[in-house]
């Protein structure tokens, strides 16, 4: 009987080590993607302040382009009057 009850004792204590080892390694994976996800989320929110499409610039340096191209009109209209009063 003795020896009944002590191999019920280690039958449990195996598999209550067993489990804790299963869970372990589950958390340590739990955990490992978790890392990973942040990490991700991360460079996510990194991305547009670090890169920008070629398309994206373009057309920011046509609205660049066409802007000056005004000052610079502007600019002309202003001298050319300037120089049209002198006459």
């Amino acid at each position: 009987m003795e020896a009944l009850v002590a191999a019920a004792g280690v039958f449990a204590a195996l598999v209550t080590w067993s489990h804790e080892q299963r869970q372990r390694v589950v958390n340590d994976r739990f955990e490992s993607i978790k890392t990973r996800i942040t990490t991700a989320e991360t460079q996510l929110k990194e991305l547009p302040e670090k890169y920008v499409l070629k398309s994206d610039l373009n057309a920011e340096l046509d609205d660049i382009r066409v802007w000056l191209r005004s000052i610079n009109d502007k600019l002309d209209r202003l001298i050319m009057g300037k120089v049209n009063e002198k006459l």
